[in-house]
């Protein structure tokens, strides 16, 4: 039986990267799952959020979701 199953990940980048750079990190991880049979069902760059505590020295975070 084969069942296709969904998953969602959260991942944060550095807010001082450029948006470039995190675009293109972006990219490369949606390339990632498809080049590997995935689908990707949402992909969205949620943006700039305050940490709920610091992370690395950082109080700033740059979100993003994907669900495949």
């Amino acid at each position: 039986m084969d069942v296709d199953k969904n998953y969602e990940t959260v991942f944060i980048l550095d807010p001082s990267l450029t948006q470039k750079d995190a675009e293109q990190t972006f990219k490369n991880i949606k390339d990632f799952i498809t080049d590997n049979e995935g689908n990707i069902i949402e992909a969205t760059n949620i943006g700039i959020i305050k940490l709920a505590y610091p992370i690395g020295g950082k109080h700033l975070g740059n979100f993003f979701f994907i669900e495949f």
